[in-house]
């Protein structure tokens, strides 16, 4: 049997990335922020695109809510992959609008941490977004989950959402390709400051200079530290009076192609762990249970009582 090695597999990823913000500096040149951004968005895209399997799709543009709500501009959106999740499917380079119900994860992508404060602004901002268009009840549909009736309107028909209250938080992520200005010993400190909470948001700098960083939550567990979409996949209900924390992960003494190909991994391991246990039915609670126990703790406070 042969073998292979994640750290030069994810060593070539990481790579492939600092080129494509390196050609994108060279083309865009010092003035043009936009295109210097656009590279590493694209690659960013292309490299979650081709690891979120089947069930999802990749793409950029805004998370939009039945009552008329949209966010700012998000550089990479992962969507489960349903027409009811278009809005406006937008044609090559125009901005697309997914409803907020089937978005799974959306990330924000720099080319360098290039200013601290205003990369955290950034940062909040798409994190605020979310949590604001996930709050409250969403609009009743009688119709997609009950039965045909004559108080059935067409906005119902067409809204794929309930009466249910909102659970499958989404998967906010930062990823920078360049350490910058960024102040990686305070950045756990500045991450509370700005208001940005440790719940399924993760923020990874990788760099072909500086050893990589990883600020990902974390919570103690029966087996010590939990980190990322474990430590909220293994918060049981009794638990649920433990806080998550922030935690900086980076590795000392290696090379930094090195550093940022094995936090790379783990931060993808991480994002794929959400992806399979991120569920969409908005109708019938009982559905969680039958998903097994990851899903139960996850879900807990929508799981049924008793033996499934």
């Amino acid at each position: 049997m042969d073998t292979y090695s994640p750290d030069e597999l994810y060593a070539t990823i990481a790579e492939e990335l600092f080129v494509s913000r390196n050609r994108s500096r060279a083309t865009g040149g010092r003035n043009n922020i936009r295109a210097r951004g656009d590279g590493p968005e694209q690659a960013v895209r292309k490299l979650v695109g081709s690891l979120v399997g089947g069930l999802y799709r990749v793409t950029h543009g805004h998370v939009v809510r039945a009552d008329g709500m949209k966010s700012g501009q998000m550089d990479l959106i992962v969507v489960k992959d349903v027409p009811a999740a278009t809005m406006h499917k937008a044609d090559d380079g125009e901005t697309e609008l997914v409803r907020v119900e089937w978005v799974a994860a959306v990330g924000e992508v720099k080319a360098s941490w290039w200013d601290h404060g205003n990369v955290l602004t950034s940062y909040r901002r798409i994190v605020e977004d979310m949590e604001t268009l996930q709050k409250g009840r969403l609009i009743a549909n009688r119709f997609r989950f009950g039965t045909m009736s004559d108080e059935a309107t067409l906005a119902e028909m067409t809204r794929p959402i309930t009466g249910r209250e909102w659970n499958n938080r989404c998967y906010n992520f930062l990823i920078a390709l360049g350490q910058g200005d960024c102040k990686v010993k305070q950045l756990e400190a500045d991450l509370r400051a700005n208001g940005i909470a440790p719940n399924n948001a993760s923020v990874l700098i990788l760099d072909d200079d500086e050893p990589a960083t990883l600020c990902i939550p974390a919570r103690m567990g029966g087996n010590g530290v939990e980190l990322g979409v474990a430590a909220e996949v293994n918060l049981a209900s009794e638990d649920a009076a433990k806080t998550m924390s922030w935690t900086t992960l980076q590795e000392e003494g290696l090379e930094p192609i090195v550093s940022s190909a094995r936090l790379l991994h783990y931060f993808v391991t991480d994002l794929q762990l959400h992806l399979g246990t991120w569920y969409d039915e908005y109708s019938n609670a009982g559905h969680y249970a039958k998903l097994g126990p990851v899903l139960r703790h996850r879900h807990a406070r929508e799981a049924p009582s008793g033996r499934c």
